[in-house]
């Protein structure tokens, strides 16, 4: 499990262009770790890991709701 160190957006496939699953994408509990009910977890939202993927200086993890990138050649959003 890790935690979410900033606002992720859940997309379709693990690539920064691919579709958002948006709010009616996200599983029943992701709905509840998004205030905004925009498809973007929120800030300290625990997630399970189910796959990695990697892609050039990205680490994208594979939730329950889809795929967020956990980290880049600059950011960890994840702990």
């Amino acid at each position: 499990t890790y935690t979410l160190s900033d606002n992720m957006i859940v997309r379709k496939k693990p690539l920064r262009n691919s579709t958002m699953v948006g709010y009616n994408g996200l599983t029943t509990d992701g709905k509840n770790h998004d205030k905004n009910k925009n498809g973007s977890l929120d800030a300290g939202t625990v997630v399970t890991c189910k796959d990695v993927y990697y892609y050039a200086d990205e680490v994208w993890l594979k939730i329950p709701s889809g795929w967020i990138c956990g980290y880049d050649a600059n950011t960890i959003f994840v702990s």
